[in-house]
C-alpha cells in the first residue's frame, strides 16, 4: 500500500467532517444525518462548534488560485498592477471603524438612504483655518433630505424632494450638490447649503417605476439614474462650466442637466457605478453580466461575465456595487442576493476575492462602502449588522452591531475614516475607530 492509499481514509474522514460543518451551519439537518448514516462516520457537534468553516475556506482558496491562473494568462500587465495594489493594502496602517460614536433620529419615518458629504468646507466661516464640519445627508419616506452634522449629532437643514428617497449621492467635484432618487420615478438635485424650497435646483420625473440608484460621474459633469422600469437615464450638464471651479465660489451658479440618453437594459436595474469620467457599469436582475457603457454611445461597450466558469447561468443578482477609492479604480465590490460579496478587477471578468456567509437573500437590499485607503469594505446584512471585509485577507473580520432593525444604507467619509449608517429603526449612527472613540470620550 503506497502513502496516498494509506492517507485516503484520513482524508475521507476530514472531508466528511468539513461537509458536516457546512451542513450544520446552513441548517441542513436531515441531509447531515443521512450522510452520517451512509458514511458511518460519527457527527460530533461539540467538536465542530467553534471551528472555522473548512469547506468555505477551501472554496475561497480554490477561487483565488483559479482566478490567479486565469489572470496570468488573460490579464497581463493590468493583473500585475492590481495584484501590487492588493498587496499594498496589507501594509497600510488604516484602522477599521469599530465603535458607535453618534446617533440621531433624522426622520420620523423610515430612513432609506444616507451619504457623507466629501471635502466639506465650513460655509459659515471663511477662514481657511476653521474646523471642517463633517456633514452627511439622509433621505426618508417623508419626501425630505435631512442635512446633518456628524460632530454635533444635529439636523442642520431639511430639504423637500420629489418623492420618498431611495438613494443619495454628492457631486464629487462640487459637494454642495446632492442627487436624490425617489420612489415616484423622479429625482432631485439640491444645494445642501440652502434650506427648504430654496435648495432645489432641478427636479425631473422621467422614469415609470422606482428610481433605485443614482450616481454622479467623478468629474461632476454627468449623472445616471437606474430604475425598475428597466431603463438607465444619463444626464449631462448643459454648459461647459467646470464643476470643481464652481465649487470654490461662495454662491451657487444656476445649473441644469438635461437627459442625454435612455438605455434599455431589458430587466429591472439595481445598481450603477462609474469607473471613470466617461464609463459606468450597470447591474440588472436576471442577468449574469455587468454592462459597461460610454457616455457617448447607445450600446454597451463591454459586458463582464460574473460567472467564473464563463457560462450564462444566473444564480444571483448584484444589488449594489462600489469602485475602490482613488482615480485608478482597481477593483469593484459587488453585493449579491446570495449571501456573498464579490471583489472583481475593473475592466475584466477576474474575481479577486469572494466573501461568504453574509446574510442577504432575494428580499434584501445590501449596501456597500470602502474605507478611505481601500483596506476594508463594509456591507449591510439582513442580520441588522454591518460586516467588515478585510480586502487583502479575503475574509470577514468583524461586525458593527447596534441597529434594532435592518440596516438600509451605509456611507464612508472619503478622508475622515468615519462611517454613517441608517436603518428602519429610524436612526442614523456614526461609527469611528477605537482610537477616535477614545479621544472623543476623553474630550467629553
Amino acid at each position: 500500500m503506497n502513502h496516498a492509499q494509506a492517507m485516503a481514509p484520513l482524508q475521507k474522514e476530514a472531508a466528511i467532517h468539513a461537509v458536516y460543518q457546512f451542513l450544520a451551519d446552513q441548517g441542513f439537518e436531515d441531509t447531515l444525518h443521512q450522510l452520517e448514516a451512509e458514511s458511518c462516520i460519527p457527527y460530533d457537534p461539540d467538536e465542530l462548534a467553534n471551528a472555522p468553516s473548512t469547506l468555505l475556506s477551501a472554496l475561497t482558496s480554490y477561487h483565488a488560485s483559479r482566478s490567479m491562473a486565469i489572470a496570468r494568462a488573460e490579464h497581463g500587465p493590468r493583473y500585475q498592477e492590481v495584484q501590487a495594489w492588493m498587496k499594498s493594502l496589507d501594509k497600510k496602517e488604516e484602522e477599521r471603524v469599530a465603535v458607535e460614536t453618534g446617533r440621531l433620529q433624522t426622520h420620523a419615518t423610515n430612513i432609506i438612504a444616507v451619504k457623507f458629504q466629501p471635502n466639506q468646507r465650513n460655509a459659515s466661516e471663511a477662514d481657511e483655518g476653521s474646523e471642517k464640519e463633517l456633514v452627511f445627508a439622509s433621505g426618508g419616506v417623508d419626501k425630505t433630505v435631512a442635512v446633518c452634522s456628524a460632530q454635533s449629532n444635529a439636523v442642520l437643514r431639511r430639504i423637500p424632494v420629489s418623492g420618498p428617497v431611495l438613494s443619495l449621492d454628492f457631486n464629487p467635484a462640487d459637494p454642495r450638490l446632492l442627487l436624490a432618487t425617489c420612489m415616484n420615478g423622479g429625482h432631485s438635485v439640491v444645494n445642501v447649503e440652502k434650506e427648504g424650497e430654496e435648495a432645489g435646483l432641478q427636479t425631473q420625473v422621467n422614469h415609470k417605476k422606482y428610481v433605485v440608484c443614482g450616481r454622479w460621474s467623478p468629474d461632476g459633469r454627468h449623472y445616471v439614474t437606474g430604475a425598475h422600469d428597466h431603463f438607465v437615464h444619463l444626464y449631462k450638464q448643459e454648459d461647459d462650466a467646470d464643476p470643481a471651479a464652481a465649487s470654490a465660489s461662495a454662491s451657487t451658479p444656476a445649473r441644469s442637466w438635461s437627459l442625454h440618453r435612455r438605455l434599455d437594459l431589458g430587466n429591472p436595474v439595481e445598481s450603477v457605478a462609474w469607473i471613470d469620467d466617461k464609463h459606468f457599469l450597470v447591474s440588472v436582475r436576471e442577468d449574469n453580466y455587468l454592462h459597461q457603457f460610454h457616455v457617448d454611445q447607445e450600446e454597451a461597450v463591454h459586458k463582464w461575465n460574473m460567472n467564473e466558469s464563463g457560462d450564462n447561468h444566473v444564480s444571483f443578482t448584484v444589488l449594489d456595487m462600489v469602485v475602490s477609492p482613488g482615480r485608478e479604480g482597481h477593483a469593484i465590490l459587488l453585493a449579491t442576493d446570495s449571501n456573498r460579496v464579490i471583489l472583481m478587477q475593473t475592466g475584466s471578468n477576474l474575481q479577486l476575492r469572494n466573501f461568504y456567509n453574509i446574510q442577504n437573500d432575494g428580499y434584501s437590499t445590501p449596501r456597500l462602502a470602502w474605507s478611505p485607503c481601500g483596506k476594508y469594505g463594509y456591507v449591510t446584512s439582513q442580520d441588522r449588522t454591518i460586516h467588515i471585509l478585510d480586502i487583502f485577507a479575503g475574509k470577514v473580520s468583524g461586525k458593527l452591531e447596534g441597529h434594532a432593525i435592518n440596516v438600509r444604507d451605509v456611507s464612508m467619509h472619503p478622508t475622515a475614516n468615519k462611517l454613517v449608517t441608517c436603518s428602519f429603526d429610524k436612526t442614523c449612527r456614526v461609527w469611528s475607530t477605537e482610537l477616535e472613540a477614545t479621544r472623543l470620550q476623553r474630550e467629553g
